[in-house]
């Protein structure tokens, strides 16, 4: 990470005002918060051992073997029924993918449907020799201990209750997103009174704000999400189904070519030089990104229906497919002024907030991390990746966190994804704290030093941004 990044970096480390972490994690909350270091422990990876990989076999080719919590399994069928699609699993092949798994399920406590598929894939007596004894796959120390504390983390928040739905937290959730809704439309039938351009703003931050919403959604576990899982589809005509399996790879490889959806920006974005990337990446466009960047970023929600049109076309979803239809015939009734602007208005404010996140962190090829992960044997490298690749809005006012729609806590939404969007700031007290504590793995960039939670004012990482697109811009 440059020097500019690390200047403008704050909140790093730092106590929780009152209580410290290990109080926290040691703190008696009834029988079952009593067992959560024992539990944890019961769930941490097995130690090390020296036990050599299997030599490979003519039955090994073409399978899949993923290790979660420190088991190995044939997950070659599963692929093909995995709702998420085979390439998401197959992405994951002879790499321990616990952190991942248990992140995107929602975890061990908190999603017993996962854990009872998990239980019945086929085991693996020792390690899978898909790699033909390239790999020890047998994690270094450094990974195994972080994985370990982190599965007590996630313990700690599943048994005090940060993954559960709040009756009326959803529900100011959906009034005041929904709000927004009726009020930019009822502005928008009335022009003598309201100025089009206004109704267009309202308009473009209610699809915004309905886009958390139903971000919020999807990612969540349980009945209530369910139920509302397709209401991207009615507010702003996105599909629930693509944006799933997209925003999953984003999770599992973040800021990684090839693999992570969010940072395939050519030829509008350039975020890594030729000199890295190995392409020429040389046009017009890219020489003026630190001007053009933020002014696409209107178009992002446009981009969004067109692919979600596409992707509900190629499923023959029907019941998609309505859905956009209601939406398409709000926005007749809108006039195209005020319907088109703000579609605009909406994807500025969500390209420009979601984007400053990631793109001001590292960047890697796929190659560069199958390399990082074969030298440590497979290693569960999801929790350091993440605090690698995440950069937070350190954001002031409340009416900047709800403007940011828990995006500003970047970094947890990531590690725990299914947590509700209105735990995010105490848990990032929480998960701060227990960063202070741990280690970067020797392998990863910028390893052996501490496992460093990055956060800025929005202004000053939004400012990080714009650097980041004009160097590769003169790169």
């Amino acid at each position: 990470m440059s020097p500019c990044l690390h200047n403008n970096v704050r909140g790093v480390g730092g106590g929780v005002p009152g209580l410290g972490l290990a109080s926290r994690l040691g703190r008696s909350r009834g029988a079952c918060s009593r067992g959560v270091r024992a539990r944890a422990a019961s769930l941490a990876s097995p130690p090390v051992t020296t036990t050599s990989p299997s030599p490979p076999t003519n039955k090994d080719a073409g399978r899949v073997h993923l290790k979660i919590d420190g088991t190995w399994y044939d997950c070659t069928g599963w692929a093909k029924a995995h709702p998420g699609g085979r390439a998401f699993v197959e992405l994951l092949d002879g790499r321990d993918a616990s952190g991942v798994f248990w992140a995107l399920h929602g975890g061990r406590d908190v999603n017993g449907e996962a854990a009872e598929r998990l239980a019945k894939l086929p085991k693996l007596e020792m390690p899978p020799s898909a790699a033909q004894g390239s790999r020890s796959f047998q994690p270094s120390g450094e990974s195994a201990e972080l994985s370990s504390a982190f599965q007590e983390l996630r313990s700690y928040f599943e048994t005090n209750g940060f993954f559960e739905r709040n009756p009326w937290q959803e529900a100011m959730s959906f009034a005041t997103t929904l709000g927004l809704y009726v009020v930019g439309s009822y502005m928008a039938y009335n022009p003598a009174t309201f100025a089009p351009p206004l109704a267009a703003v309202v308009l473009g931050v209610a699809q915004q704000q309905g886009g958390w919403l139903g971000h919020d959604m999807i990612h969540g576990k349980g009945w209530w999400c369910r139920l509302n899982r397709r209401i991207p589809a009615l507010l702003n005509a996105f599909d629930s189904e693509w944006w799933a399996t997209k925003h999953s790879m984003h999770h599992s490889f973040t800021n990684t070519e090839g693999r992570d959806g969010d940072i395939k920006l050519e030829p509008l974005y350039y975020l890594r030089p030729p000199s890295e990337s190995g392409r020429s990446d040389v046009t017009g466009l890219r020489r003026w990104q630190h001007l053009t960047g933020y002014p696409f970023y209107a178009f992002t929600y446009f981009l969004w229906r067109y692919r979600s049109i596409d992707c509900a076309v190629r499923r023959r979803d029907w019941g998609m497919l309505a859905m956009f239809a209601v939406n398409a015939a709000w926005l007749h009734t809108l006039g195209a002024p005020v319907a088109l602007s703000s579609i605009a208005v909406a994807g500025f404010l969500c390209g420009a907030i979601v984007t400053a996140t990631h793109q001001v962190e590292h960047m890697m090829s796929a190659e560069d991390r199958a390399a990082i992960e074969a030298a440590d044997g497979g290693a569960d490298d999801f929790v350091a990746v993440q605090f690698a690749t995440t950069h937070d809005a350190d954001c002031g006012s409340a009416a900047e966190r709800w403007l940011w729609g828990g995006m500003d806590v970047q970094l947890v939404h990531h590690l725990f994804p299914t947590m509700p969007r209105y735990r995010l700031h105490e848990a990032r007290d929480i998960t701060r704290e227990w960063s202070a504590g741990q280690k970067m793995p020797t392998h990863l960039p910028n390893g052996g030093g501490p496992l460093t939670y990055k956060a800025s004012p929005p202004l000053d990482l939004i400012r990080l941004n714009y650097d980041v697109l004009e160097k590769n811009a003169r790169a």
